[in-house]
């Protein structure tokens, strides 16, 4: 009776394992080939990886996120001419990698456990203006994309963005409100 028992036993789990493996095997069959357009297109969009933070926004009013790259190349005193280009070309390439950046943005208030905004990320329909952080950072602000924040709370940003190539892949997101001038 053990016997039948122990057969009967290792007959579930195989069964199962069968199951199991069934979906894994059909997704794992091979594709049709696509265009070579397409391929070339997919190539060239990579993930970046994905940022998430909280914010606490003590002061309702308007707000807007800057996507920053690092500088590979500090600026210094006295640099050389050549430093200097080199710098200059720096500047322009990751200023370029941002442009061409694309996906989606999105801002959550967790008090109300609902998505407050959704951008759909074409930076070019975004971005006017050039933004630094420090010394290691540059990149551009959604500057032409105010938007507005009317309760004081916890707020969830999260982007899914793709774009970069290999060196330039890390980037960093900032939260900044508006400053209002007042007469």
């Amino acid at each position: 009776m053990n016997h039948w028992l122990i057969n009967n036993r290792l007959g579930k789990f195989v069964l199962l394992g069968a199951l199991c493996m069934t979906p894994l095997v059909v997704l794992s069959a091979p594709s049709p080939q696509q265009s070579s357009s397409v391929a070339t297109d997919e190539a060239k969009v990579r993930p970046l990886p994905l940022r998430q933070f909280m914010v606490y926004v003590e002061t309702p009013g308007r707000y807007y996120i800057s996507i920053l790259m690092e500088n590979r190349i500090p600026w210094r005193k006295e640099m050389s001419p050549e430093e200097i280009h080199t710098w200059v070309m720096e500047q322009r390439r990751i200023r370029t990698l941002i442009r061409n950046i694309k996906g989606k943005i999105y801002i959550y208030d967790e008090r109300r456990r609902e998505s407050l905004y959704e951008f759909d990320f074409k930076s070019s329909k975004y971005i006017s203006e050039h933004s630094a952080f420090g010394h290691d950072y540059i990149g551009l602000g959604m500057v032409g994309n105010y938007f507005p924040i009317d309760k004081e709370g916890f707020y969830a940003i999260r982007s899914e963005l793709y774009g970069g190539d290999a060196e330039y892949n890390d980037y960093m997101l900032t939260f900044s409100r508006v400053s209002e001038m007042t007469k």
